[in-house]
């Protein structure tokens, strides 16, 4: 096997890895969920996605959220999720947002911000300074 078709393989490997770590939502689905009963909810949430507020990855044939993105019970997707979205450009890396997600980050005590985000520990502040120190790391 030659060296591109490995780090091809193991592009894909890690990808399949980070997508078994969320729990996701279809296209469908989140319409729905953001905007019940509106016969333009796959617009309007593609407006939103467009934006950059939103996680979304290809899943054979059809689209996927990641579930942590939304308030379940609010049907709202999550203010400081859709701002770390925005400052991670997800509309054009979704897969690098993603890993984001999952990343420890010392300064949080090895916690990932996906971890901050449940304990509603993720503040507007950290999540610039996190995505401002990644930027310069780039």
């Amino acid at each position: 096997m030659t060296e591109s078709a490995n780090s091809y393989s193991d592009i894909v490997s890690f990808k399949e890895e980070l997508h078994q770590m969320f729990s996701w939502v279809s296209d469908t689905e989140a319409a729905n969920l953001l905007y019940p009963n509106h016969s333009d909810a796959e617009l309007r949430l593609e407006s939103l996605r467009g934006e950059g507020a939103l996680i979304r990855l290809p899943r054979g044939l059809n689209w996927e959220y990641p579930r942590f993105q939304f308030d379940l019970a609010a049907g709202a997707v999550i203010p400081i999720a859709a701002h770390a979205n925005v400052d991670l450009k997800a509309e054009t890396d979704p897969w690098g947002a993603l890993a984001w997600w999952e990343t420890p980050i010392r300064i949080a005590g090895a916690q990932t911000p996906l971890e901050l985000l449940a304990r509603g520990q993720l503040t507007t502040r950290l999540v610039d300074n996190l995505t401002a120190m990644r930027r310069q790391a780039m």
